[in-house]
């Protein structure tokens, strides 16, 4: 199954390099979008979009949906747990930082430093997906079903007197 987006994509749309082994991404899309994505979204709503997309039979706003807002979301959040995952893998010996030929290691403060970059990107995508959503409730009735319960993009109601999204995140 595929969780709305490519290892290929993440390569192309994010900090993650070319040299970075799929393999080694496409565990962590379905985990970024199962964690992250299915919160905002909630997993009634989740689902089913999902199983609309593997089969391809999005429609137009669906469409819209997945290219122009999921798929950045998963794509940033996917990214920024790659670079703890390429940096520090659990071997047989414990955790091992990795090392190679001709490079040098990020140290911890650098690596921080781009967690927490790609983290505040992922967070940037993620709350644009809630807003999305909320703005055009209208378009999508699973969305707003009563058994999409777990949505946090609908518990938040995202809105303050219609003008002001409210995310509750702190990008400094």
């Amino acid at each position: 199954m595929d969780y709305f987006l490519t290892p290929n994509y993440v390569i192309t749309t994010t900090n993650i390099g070319r040299s970075v082994d799929q393999t080694m991404i496409t565990p962590v899309i379905a985990t970024s979008a199962d964690m992250w994505v299915r919160s905002i979204m909630g997993t009634e709503f989740y689902q089913y979009l999902l199983v609309e997309y593997n089969a391809q039979t999005l429609n137009a706003s669906e469409t819209i949906l997945v290219a122009d807002y999921i798929k950045p979301a998963v794509a940033w959040r996917t990214a920024s747990e790659v670079v703890i995952d390429s940096s520090i893998q659990i071997r047989n010996k414990g955790a091992q930082k990795q090392t190679g030929d001709y490079s040098n290691d990020a140290d911890f403060a650098q690596l921080g430093y781009i967690t927490k970059n790609t983290q505040q990107k992922a967070m940037f995508y993620e709350n644009r997906l809630s807003q999305y959503l909320w703005e055009n409730r209208d378009l999508f009735p699973e969305f707003m079903d009563p058994d999409n319960k777990d949505s946090s993009a609908k518990k938040t109601g995202c809105y303050t007197q219609g003008s002001n999204f409210q995310s509750g995140i702190n990008f400094m």
